[in-house]
């Protein structure tokens, strides 16, 4: 349950108060701003997350959380989310994208290749689906972004909601 939690909250890019035992024994809580799950070499789950007080980057046991909740309190991204609805554990990959991931390097192996603008919805990557909580409109993004534009319910009024919450991800 936390982990769905702690999911919910990556992807609308809020921050998590995190309830913690530490490896002596010592139970605290924290906030964090999530980022990815990843597995060590020794088996053992990490939640990869920054400090919300000092920006530390921090690794969490995830057989060691007690709880999360989400607070009500948004954060602007440091490193790449990798955080997917899936209870998959992602490997190691190369973001193409603007923020490093929290273990590798901004820049790519290859600085000189061009890219090309892309129009539409293209094959690769996951779709991430959002759902406006005031009129319960989906909209398709390719990046893990909950703000909405001006839009109109399904009735055709304009619509006040400018936040959605993230639904799946489809691949």
């Amino acid at each position: 349950r936390s982990l769905e939690i702690i999911r919910f909250a990556a992807g609308n890019r809020l921050c998590v108060n995190l309830d913690y035992t530490t490896n002596d024994g010592k139970r605290s809580s924290r906030v964090i701003e999530p980022y990815s799950l990843r597995q060590a070499q020794n088996g053992n789950i990490l939640l990869f997350a920054v400090r919300a007080d000092d920006g530390q980057i921090r690794a969490y046991k995830i057989d060691q959380i007690n709880d999360a909740s989400v607070v009500n309190q948004t954060f602007t991204p440091r490193y790449q989310i990798e955080l997917s609805p899936s209870l998959s554990v992602s490997p190691v990959q190369i973001s193409t994208g603007t923020l490093a991931s929290l273990d590798i390097p901004k820049s790519s192996s290859h600085p000189s290749a061009r890219r090309s603008r892309k129009t539409g919805f293209s094959n690769s990557g996951p779709t991430y689906v959002y759902r406006c909580p005031v009129c319960q409109k989906t909209f398709k993004r390719k990046k893990q972004d909950s703000r909405l534009n001006p839009h109109k319910s399904k009735e055709g009024y304009p619509c006040s909601g400018r936040t959605g919450y993230f639904e799946k991800a489809i691949y």
